[in-house]
């Protein structure tokens, strides 16, 4: 018995089976949209990856040929972002400045410093460096074998941390014998280091400084020079003749003339008000040959728990466009580090 009205009922409408096409999931068209065009969809930006990365990578061009499309998609994704990464990186140089103060934190004296102590404040420090993606590190007060440190290596401790494997040390104290004590300046770079020189400004084997000139190969058109100093904190007469020792290979035949001005920076013991001291003499001779800025601009690096003064600086030639400079807040010394990120042609 028909139910009422189902006489005048109108044409079945449900959707009609329809002829499975090559390459489609099993059941008809029509019930099962959303998983043929996810896949359309996948098929899709596969071709578009492997377009993109065989025109933009080199090194992807071989792993497309046979094999499974997604194992060797996903290698040469890989790849191809390293290869990306690493231009990214050439375009922009992150150098930070640090006086790690013999690792020893806010310590009064480092030999008071358990070793426990010490890799905690060096992890930290290398944490520190890491988490500002820094490329470039010029570091004071390094020991490389020194009792009041346990001859524990503080270069290579932080750079593990940081993931900075290109390293130079460079020695301006050394006394052997018990009290064995070897330190000085020196630099992390997340590029090699091209070419380096090492100069203590005295023979003192007790508190003496020094600079450390290196010259790193970002794979640009050109390496970038940078100079990383330590001055006396003492005597302005000192720091004085130590500039002049700094004047003194920039002109000497040490030093090879690059197309790019070097970047200088470091612990310099005094501010740069003084006109007749050390910083603002180095910044006038280097200001004329190839014009300069002095950063930071106004922010203080020391002491580190209530900074009053800055005495950590970055000459940044004026060939480099600075994107920002930063004094990091940090008690891992008694400085605060200095962050400057800088652009250049050709980089």
């Amino acid at each position: 018995m028909q139910a009422p009205g189902a006489a005048n009922a109108g044409p079945d409408r449900r959707v009609q089976p329809r002829s499975r096409l090559p390459g489609l999931p099993a059941g008809d068209y029509g019930t099962r949209p959303l998983r043929w065009k996810n896949r359309c969809h996948r098929a899709v930006l596969s071709q578009i990856f492997k377009l993109v990365f065989l025109v933009h990578c080199p090194a992807s061009r071989g792993v497309f040929s046979g094999g499974g499309v997604r194992t060797d998609l996903r290698s040469a994704c890989f790849r191809g972002m390293v290869w990306r990464v690493s231009l990214i990186k050439m375009e922009s140089l992150r150098v930070i400045t640090f006086n790690i103060a013999h690792g020893r934190g806010l310590g009064i004296y480092q030999g008071f410093t358990t070793r426990r102590r010490l890799r905690h404040n060096l992890r930290a420090i290398g944490s520190l460096l890491a988490g500002h993606r820094a490329d470039v590190v010029a570091m004071q007060e390094v020991d490389e074998d020194s009792v009041w440190n346990r001859r524990v290596n503080l270069l290579h401790e932080i750079g593990d941390s940081a993931g900075l494997e290109h390293r130079v040390m460079g020695i301006h104290n050394r006394h052997s014998g018990r009290f064995r004590l070897n330190y000085g300046t020196a630099v992390l770079s997340r590029f090699p280091v091209r070419a380096h020189h090492n100069e203590p400004f005295g023979s003192r084997r007790l508190g003496e400084k020094g600079f450390l000139y290196t010259e790193i190969d970002t794979g640009g058109e050109h390496p970038i020079p940078v100079l990383n100093l330590h001055l006396d904190f003492r005597s302005r007469a000192r720091r004085l003749e130590q500039v002049g020792r700094i004047v003194d290979f920039f002109e000497g035949p040490e030093y090879q003339l690059t197309p790019l001005p070097p970047v200088v920076c470091g612990d310099f013991n005094v501010a740069s008000h003084r006109s007749l001291d050390a910083t603002a003499e180095l910044f006038r001779y280097l200001n004329h040959r190839h014009g300069y800025r002095l950063l930071p601009e106004g922010a203080r690096t020391f002491p580190a728990q209530w900074p009053r003064r800055t005495i950590d600086f970055v000459f940044v030639p004026k060939r480099f466009r600075i994107v920002r400079c930063e004094v990091i807040r940090s008690f891992l010394s008694d400085h605060r580090p200095v962050l400057v990120e800088l652009q250049v042609a050709g980089l």
